[in-house]
């Protein structure tokens, strides 16, 4: 795929369609209409040469290509988010940021809930998304 042809966009899409598991609710987060969302979507599958999501009942459901991009895409997008609002100070007690983490089940059970109690203190208003991360794939 050359970057040099992408909109960028369409990454944020494939992030949301990702996270959401539905274009519908993706597109709302978007701020697109739903078929504006799906041609969106269109136009990345042709680029990725993939389907990216299978129609599942209630939603979608990312191929094996699709998780993989994903990971980088959403480093990616994180990374640029930081990049432009470095500016700002950052205030735990006000900040509604995003947090993504990927835990073996014994992480989500030894280091999360006392992260999330630390963090309700000090962040309260800060979005915690836990994901688990299958253990043969942590380096």
């Amino acid at each position: 795929m050359d970057i040099a042809r992408l909109d960028l966009n369409l990454l944020r899409v494939l992030d949301a369609v990702y996270r959401h598991k539905n274009i519908s609710r993706a597109a709302q987060e978007l701020g697109m209409s739903q078929p504006a969302t799906s041609q969106a979507l269109t136009r990345l599958r042709l680029k990725a040469g993939d389907p990216l999501f299978e129609r599942v009942q209630g939603g979608v459901r990312p191929t094996g290509r699709a998780d993989r991009m994903v990971r980088t895409v959403q480093t990616a997008l994180s990374l640029l988010e930081t990049g432009l609002n470095e500016e700002r100070a950052f205030d735990p007690l006000t900040s509604t940021a995003s947090v993504h983490l990927h835990l073996t089940d014994i992480g989500e059970a030894r280091f999360l809930p006392k992260l999330m109690a630390a963090l309700h203190q000090r962040a309260p208003r800060l979005q915690v998304l836990a994901s688990p991360w299958p253990p043969d794939r942590i380096v």
